[in-house]
């Protein structure tokens, strides 16, 4: 299987890595806005996606607190399995904003 990686440099030095396969071209992405309950505090929230979807998460903003947290993060991954991430965390209290980025 052949892939393509897309590396990418900010201004400020900042780098994001995405792989892709190549003969499907680059993977679909959504780009949300979280609000995440205070109840995931403790939790390594996005670890847990990572290691449970097959996505890739890219936090472009985010601020957390004892009582709740936002990020905004851009997701690439199969239309499929987004939908299955999305539920999933609709599920958990997680909020989700779709009209960030259309």
């Amino acid at each position: 299987m052949i892939y393509t990686l897309t590396i990418t440099i900010t201004q400020t030095g900042f780098v994001t890595l995405a792989l892709a396969d190549f003969k499907e071209g680059i993977m679909p992405e959504r780009e949300v806005e979280l609000h995440i309950p205070g109840k995931f505090k403790d939790e390594p929230f996005f670890y847990f996606v990572i290691k449970n979807y097959d996505v890739m998460p890219f936090i472009l903003e985010a601020s957390f607190s004892t009582e709740m947290g936002w990020a905004i993060v851009r997701f690439e991954g199969e239309n499929d399995e987004l939908d299955r991430l999305f539920s999933f965390l609709e599920e958990k209290g997680v909020k989700i904003d779709y009209s960030i980025k259309e």
